[in-house]
C-alpha cells in the first residue's frame, strides 16, 4: 500500500488525488495526511494537525495503535486490523470472540481519555477496517466499523 519509498504506492496516489502530502513512519505514526496550509514553521516539516491518520495492525494488539490515534490530533483517525478466520474461531474457542473484546477495549479506552483529559474537544471520527483472510484466498476480505 505505501510502496518502496516515500513516493509511490496506493496511499500515495490517494494523497495526489486529494491534493494532500503523506507521510509514514511519522515519529511513531504508521501514515499521516496533511496539508501545507497551517504550517507552524518557517520552512515547512512542522503541521499544526492532520486530516487523516492509518495505524495498521498485523498483530494482536491493536489497542497499541488505538492508544496513539487516541493522543493525535485529526478529524479521521483509521485503524486497519485483522480478526481471526471462522475455522480459526471454531478451533479455538478463545479467538471466537476476539474482535468484539477489542472493540469494547477501545470504547472504554476511548472513555478513560475522554474523562481523564479534561477539556479535550473530541470530535474525531473513527474508522476501523477488520480484514480476515479466508482459507485458500489470496486476499483478505474486509468489514468496517
Amino acid at each position: 500500500m505505501l510502496g518502496e519509498k516515500n513516493t509511490e504506492g496506493f496511499l500515495h496516489d490517494v494523497a495526489g488525488n486529494l491534493k494532500r502530502h503523506v507521510y509514514r513512519e511519522y515519529y511513531t505514526l504508521d501514515c499521516v495526511y496533511y496539508t501545507d496550509e497551517f504550517n507552524n514553521f518557517e520552512g515547512g516539516g512542522y503541521p499544526v494537525g492532520f486530516d487523516v491518520i492509518i495505524e495498521h495492525e498485523n498483530g494482536n494488539r491493536p489497542e497499541e495503535e488505538w492508544w496513539k490515534m487516541l493522543m493525535w490530533r485529526a478529524p479521521l483517525k483509521v485503524l486497519i486490523c485483522y480478526d481471526y478466520t471462522d475455522q480459526s474461531k471454531r478451533t479455538n474457542p478463545a479467538r471466537e470472540n476476539w474482535l468484539v473484546g477489542k472493540l469494547e477495549t477501545f470504547a472504554e479506552m476511548k472513555r478513560q481519555a475522554s474523562e481523564g483529559w479534561q477539556g479535550r474537544k473530541d470530535e474525531d471520527e473513527y474508522l476501523i477496517l477488520v480484514g480476515y483472510l479466508p482459507p485458500g484466498e489470496k486476499l483478505p476480505h474486509w468489514r468496517w466499523l
